[in-house]
């Protein structure tokens, strides 16, 4: 086989982030008595969406990123509630969510059976760990590497160093990266020169900057593309 270890990032990839998201976002938002609408949704989507590139680039850590999202859109939709506490309450309830995208469980047994799995997913382990389990995903990763208990976040080398490809078994060219972002999925795999997969809609352009060796849409198609990488 050409690759023997595949990365495979969770959330636009194999777990539906969007749903869970949001049903934990109106839970968490209910719980202090306040409709979690269309407006507090974009608020929301705009300052996680920033802080995540700052955690990406390294200016920002992951505990500060949960603060400071509730504390600018609490901010600006003038709702007088502690951000710290809300933070915890989504958290928790997100940790709650095991939505899976389309195929994902499927596909996830049927790689599993030829390649080792290693989770490869920015967040907090505690939340990641719950969702790949009530998500029945659990059984078919080898290892969980998880930003928080790393203590780096992709794009950084040090996620990789720290996790699997500090392994001294392991073979670069026999890796693959499998992931939906390319600032932290495809970035992460062109920073330690280990192949990589992106998943997207054959409807976006292909971007510049970066080095994509595949490009699929959904995690259904990649048990078809490893089969035919065989023979490359």
């Amino acid at each position: 086989m050409r690759y023997k270890w595949l990365l495979i990032d969770a959330d636009g990839t194999i777990l539906d982030f969007e749903r869970a998201q949001f049903a934990a976002l109106t839970e968490t938002f209910d719980g202090i008595g306040i409709e979690f609408n269309l407006e507090l949704l974009r608020s929301y989507h705009k300052e996680s969406e920033s802080l995540w590139e700052e955690l990406e680039t390294g200016t920002l850590d992951l505990q500060e990123l949960s603060r400071q999202r509730f504390v600018r859109v609490l901010r600006k939709a003038a709702i007088e509630t502690d951000p710290i506490a809300l933070s915890q309450k989504y958290l928790s309830r997100l940790a709650l969510q095991g939505q899976t995208l389309p195929g994902a469980l499927e596909t996830c047994q049927i790689l599993s059976e030829k390649y080792d799995l290693y989770l490869a997913t920015n967040g907090f382990g505690e939340v990641q760990r719950s969702r790949m389990e009530l998500a029945g995903l659990a059984g078919f990763f080898k290892e969980y590497l998880i930003s928080e208990e790393l203590g780096h976040a992709k794009p950084d080398p040090g996620f990789f160093a720290k996790g699997l490809m500090g392994e001294a078994e392991i073979v670069h060219s026999q890796v693959l990266m499998v992931g939906d972002s390319l600032t932290s999925d495809i970035q992460g795999a062109n920073n330690v020169g280990i192949d990589c997969c992106w998943i997207a809609p054959h409807e976006r352009e292909l971007p510049t900057g970066y080095r994509i060796d595949y490009r699929i849409e959904s995690i259904g198609e990649l048990p078809t593309l490893l089969e035919a990488s065989h023979g490359d």
